[in-house]
């Protein structure tokens, strides 16, 4: 990006393992904003060559359960790259560049930008699967299982280890929030938080005497 203007890149890409080569589609029917001038897209058609020209020797099924013979339905649930919103992707049916999702030995890539409306903070935000989500479970998991035997085995770096781990996985989260994560995530933390931190106090309080004792 050339300007101090912020933009949120989003891109999805779908696969499956089969035979053949495989295609890097980048599809620009959400650019709705225009960001993508020809010139920017010949820059990241060259950047798909280069990962497309290494992966000759890859190749993916198609990922419709139709294609095997399953009544299943399939769906992708992502998000438009300019306007954030929602999407479902349906292998049925195809964009407005006609590209389908799902197809065989076809990764396709939705192009977009959207402007965060801050300047002189950052370029570019970038989302991808795991992100700040996955370390927030992942904390959360850690605390638990730091804390908890912490409790029950009287080890008091255990509960240490674990009352910081949970403050990391808050910290995060927070950072999260700032960035658009949605309600339902911060009410799943809330949730998860107390949930463990009942667990803890009703271990702490039944083993009260022997963690004085141990300390």
């Amino acid at each position: 990006l050339k300007s101090a203007t912020q933009f949120i890149i989003l891109t999805t890409a779908l696969c499956k393992i089969t035979t053949g080569a495989i295609s890097i589609v980048l599809d620009y029917s959400y650019d709705t904003g225009s960001y993508f001038s020809d010139e920017r897209k010949y820059i990241a058609e060259q950047a798909a060559y280069a990962f497309e020209s290494r992966l000759q020797s890859e190749s993916f099924g198609h990922l419709d359960p139709a294609q095997y013979g399953s009544s299943l339905n399939f769906y992708v649930s992502t998000k438009n790259p300019t306007s954030m919103a929602n999407l479902q992707m349906n292998p049925a049916n195809a964009t407005s560049d006609g590209n389908k999702f799902g197809d065989e030995n076809k990764i396709v890539i939705l192009m977009g930008a959207k402007s965060v409306g801050t300047t002189n903070q950052y370029l570019a935000v970038a989302n991808s699967g795991f992100g700040y989500s996955g370390v927030v479970v992942a904390m959360l998991v850690l605390s638990a299982c730091a804390w908890i035997p912490g409790v029950l085995t009287m080890r008091r770096g255990w509960r240490l280890f674990g009352m910081v781990d949970l403050v990391i996985a808050w910290t995060v989260m927070a950072s999260e929030l700032m960035n658009g994560a949605s309600s339902i995530q911060a009410l799943v933390m809330l949730t998860a938080t107390i949930v463990l931190l009942s667990v803890i106090t009703y271990l702490t309080q039944s083993r009260e005497q022997d963690i004085m004792e141990s300390s």
